[in-house]
């Protein structure tokens, strides 16, 4: 049994640096996009009080053909490196919520996609995507855009700093509930810890927390809720994080 255990933790998923680097770029490319995107069609339904909703779906379909799609990626990656850079940490990943705090910066979001959006307006006038009368609504109103897009990113970041707090409180509850021998209050921890851990950017600090809590939660779960484990799967389940 004991055997099986450490097989099954020998398994459990160790983030390199490049692998974390990636993971956290992803993370980020997702909820900064979804950040921006909400912006813009909420800036547009602004714009275009007389429009009914498909054709502002449709006006935004047309500045995607335009190129948005791609200027909002190449934003994000920018503003991202851009703020490592700064932070003297461009080939590494980030620490900690502050470092992303201050990497992702609202202000430059804002400069670089008001350049997208000028071109994927221009792209899709040429393409007689969308008439010059709504491509120059929609540059002349762009500051619309750009308080939603502070807005949004603000509260992104708010979120993420709630998380990491929610996690860190969830974490030591199991550690006390670990320390009293009590499972089904570590289990109930557990839960919570699992449900928030997709919705928080990967840190190497907390993916080490909560690797470590997984594992040795495994240990006890697997071992019949026996919490007396042998200092060698102890460790093991320390190491593999």
């Amino acid at each position: 049994m004991e055997l099986e255990i450490v097989n099954s933790l020998e398994k459990t998923n160790q983030i390199s640096s490049e692998l974390l680097k990636e993971k956290q770029n992803n993370f980020l490319d997702s909820s900064l996009g979804k950040a921006i995107n909400g912006a813009i069609d909420a800036g547009l339904k602004i714009l275009l009080p007389d429009s009914i909703e498909k054709e502002v779906i449709d006006i935004k379909n047309a500045l995607l053909k335009g190129g948005l799609k791609e200027g909002i990626n190449s934003v994000i990656q920018n503003v991202i490196n851009l703020g490592k850079r700064l932070l003297g940490i461009e080939s590494d990943s980030f620490k900690n919520i502050n470092q992303v705090k201050t990497s992702v910066d609202a202000k430059n979001i804002s400069k670089l996609v008001s350049d997208s959006i000028n071109i994927a307006v221009n792209t899709a006038i040429e393409k007689d995507f969308i008439s010059k009368d709504i491509g120059k609504v929609i540059k002349e109103g762009k500051n619309i855009f750009f308080d939603n897009i502070n807005k949004n990113i603000s509260n992104e970041v708010d979120n993420q700093i709630e998380n990491i707090n929610k996690i860190h409180n969830y974490s030591i509850k199991w550690r006390q509930a670990y320390e009293k021998q009590n499972f089904s209050s570590m289990e109930k921890q557990y839960h919570k810890i699992e449900q928030l851990k997709e919705k928080i950017i990967p840190l190497e600090n907390i993916l080490k927390n909560v690797h470590e809590i997984e594992n040795i939660h495994s240990l006890i779960k697997n071992n019949n809720q026996n919490f007396n484990l042998s200092s060698e799967q102890i460790k093991l389940a320390q190491n593999l994080v």
